[in-house]
């Protein structure tokens, strides 16, 4: 590991249970609100350009809800890989 790796480890083994779980908390929180304001704010401007109100945001919304599950699958196994 070079030393900027080590620094980071050496920091995230400091945090306290507290801190750590509030740092997984905000991590859900942006992981669910980035895609689902992306594709519904997509899916709204091309429901505009088309007219074709509410199909578009609609689908953006269940693309953001299955592109944020598979994160948060991908997320929640590393970090039970971590604990093992």
């Amino acid at each position: 590991m070079n030393p900027v790796e080590n620094k980071l480890q050496e920091k995230n083994e400091e945090k306290s249970p507290i801190k750590a779980a509030m740092s997984v908390l905000l991590d859900v929180g942006y992981i669910i609100a980035v895609p689902l304001v992306f594709f519904a704010l997509l899916g709204r401007m091309v429901d505009n350009m088309w007219g074709t109100s509410p199909l578009f945001i609609l689908i953006g919304i269940v693309l953001a809800a299955i592109s944020s599950t598979m994160y948060l699958r991908k997320k929640i196994s590393h970090l039970v890989n971590k604990l093992q």
